[in-house]
């Protein structure tokens, strides 16, 4: 045998051999689960919080997902799909031999359709282009989860919240019923449910949007103060307390007595009520007043005005173009909707630190610097440091002219300075050793039907992240908030200014200072944009250049 064939037959054992080698090596890999998420938040895996759910299941739960495979035309949907069946697989092999997931598709299957339809899992309609005609295309992307006795549907789920919307029903599977918060109001009762008629909600209900955001997580007791009869406290987990008005000693003391045994209760504090067509006010005398003032609590009966607000629609205007006379909206800053985020959010407390933004509608400030030694707070929610208090008789009216007029009053009425908004306290509120949670929101509005009416309102996650936090159970805040951390973009030439003493009341040196400003962070973005291009060239260059220099020495050595 030449030399050349000893060669080419040592080649091909050895391509035989990495070949063998590989199948088997992919063999035994099929039979391990691993995954690696390397972002920051972890977006991509499970939480520790849900993998300790899974392990508390002590009987089979059955996850049914309701999944149409072909979506044709719609194929900008397909990463997130495939996120939702990767959390999905690591469900099914976190749980074992306990969890089984099945996928159906009721678009191919006529009995999963009637199942679907049975559950409660309706399709989302997608316009489908065709060609010459306009088609709409079914998607089904909901999940029914079985346990035991029980089950819970999810009707339509993204991939972004599927892990908390799993959670909270895996966890009222396992259970077995929903924790109950209590809500106190002046509100009327609901009427008696009739067959066959629609239950009509009282006019007075202002917290159904409400109760509705956090129905999904807990069953809500109403406690309406309208009634003579004895409050029922027991197996609250946590108590809300909205709008209080005249409120009745009895019920006060009651209040006290939960909050002295170690409880928690949410007061939605306010001392006028605004009608929100006509935006009339109507002082009210809560009956809080003397128990506030006794623990170290004040609010303020005056109004925050805040530069940091919520932008309306102040009027309209005529105004020339080239196809006639149109009109347009006035947009402005409407001060007593006061808009809280960024520095104005507590990062440090679980219930604010995930959130991006909170909307307050005529709030009060709260002052809690005379509690007691046996009291602690903490701000959860201020204003901005360009806020100012005024009467709480000002006018409400959200023209252009009553703006202005807000305005000229807010800035002659002082400095400005940061005001808390929402405030927790916590310690002793009884002569016992139990622990107390008392959260002060000086405003009620924002948990109005008005302002809860959309469904991405940020100030649902508050409530709800209130609620969770003061029902002892904060994990599902961690859920509910992952992969949202506000990254904001550092703003060069906001910085330029700040550096240079800010704005004057020269208009001649703000117009230079606003000039230097743009230009420098232009020569900031260039400088990054240039290194981002550059610098993994010069990398490589300074590689290839460790390399050779490298072989240089090696090859010197063996001579």
């Amino acid at each position: 045998m030449t030399h050349s064939a000893q060669t080419l037959r040592g080649f091909a054992l050895k391509m035989l051999l990495s070949t063998v080698l590989v199948v088997v090596l992919v063999a035994l890999l099929n039979t391990f689960y691993v995954r690696y998420d390397l972002t920051a938040a972890k977006q991509y895996s499970l939480s520790s919080s849900t993998q300790s759910l899974i392990a508390r299941l002590d009987d089979r739960l059955q996850v049914k997902l309701y999944f149409n495979q072909d979506i044709r035309g719609h194929e900008y949907l397909l990463p997130e799909r495939l996120l939702l069946l990767d959390l999905l697989s690591e469900i099914e092999h976190l749980g074992g031999d306990l969890i089984s997931v099945e996928t159906v598709d009721p678009t191919a299957d006529l009995v999963a359709s009637r199942d679907a339809e049975h559950v409660g899992i309706t399709a989302v309609q997608l316009e489908g282009q065709d060609v010459g005609s306009l088609s709409i295309d079914l998607l089904y992307q909901g999940l029914e989860l079985r346990y035991q006795d029980s089950s819970e549907v999810i009707p339509f789920v993204r991939a972004d919240e599927f892990e908390f919307a799993f959670s909270v029903r895996l966890s009222a599977l396992i259970a077995g019923e929903k924790p109950t918060v209590g809500l106190m109001s002046n509100e009327s009762l609901l009427p008696p449910q009739m067959p066959g008629i629609p239950r009509q909600i009282p006019e007075d209900r202002v917290f159904e949007q409400l109760r509705n955001a956090l129905g999904e997580r807990y069953t809500v007791r109403d406690l309406s103060t309208t009634q003579q009869a004895e409050l029922d406290f027991d197996g609250l987990s946590a108590l809300i307390v909205a709008r209080p008005h005249q409120f009745p000693a009895k019920y006060l003391e009651s209040i006290k007595d939960f909050l002295a045994a170690g409880n928690s209760v949410l007061l939605l504090y306010d001392s006028e009520f605004v009608e929100p067509n006509s935006l009339q006010q109507v002082a009210v005398v809560t009956g809080l007043e003397s128990w506030l003032n006794e623990i170290g609590v004040n609010v303020s009966k005056r109004l925050v005005y805040d530069t940091r607000s919520i932008t309306i629609q102040a009027g309209s205007q005529q105004i020339e173009t080239p196809s006639g006379m149109q009109t347009v909206p006035l947009q402005a800053p409407y001060g007593f909707g006061v808009f809280a985020e960024n520095d104005s959010l507590n990062t440090e407390h679980q219930i604010t630190t995930g959130l991006g933004s909170v909307a307050f509608f005529w709030a009060h400030a709260i002052d809690t610097t005379a509690l007691s030694n046996k009291l602690r707070a903490t701000d959860l929610v201020t204003s901005s440091d360009q806020a100012w208090l005024l009467p709480a008789d000002s006018q409400l009216a959200m023209s252009t002219s009553n703006i202005r007029e807000l305005q000229i009053k807010a800035f002659a009425s002082g400095e400005p300075q940061r005001y808390p908004l929402v405030s927790l306290v916590s310690g002793l509120f009884g002569d016992g050793d139990e622990t107390g949670r008392l959260v002060v929101c000086g405003d009620s509005d924002l948990f109005h039907n008005l302002t809860l009416q959309s469904p991405e309102n940020p100030n649902r996650e508050f409530a709800s992240n209130l609620i969770d936090w003061l029902s002892n159970d904060s994990d599902l805040i961690t859920l509910r908030s992952r992969g949202r951390r506000h990254r904001p973009l550092h703003d060069f030439a906001a910085a330029y200014i700040d550096s240079h003493g800010g704005f004057t009341d020269d208009e001649n040196e703000n117009r230079q200072l606003s000039k230097d400003a743009v230009a420098k962070a232009h020569r900031q973005q260039r400088l990054i944009s240039a290194a981002n291009i550059f610098m993994p060239m010069l990398l490589m260059l300074g590689a290839g250049a460790r390399h050779f220099i490298a072989r240089k020495r090696k090859a010197r050595l063996v001579k």
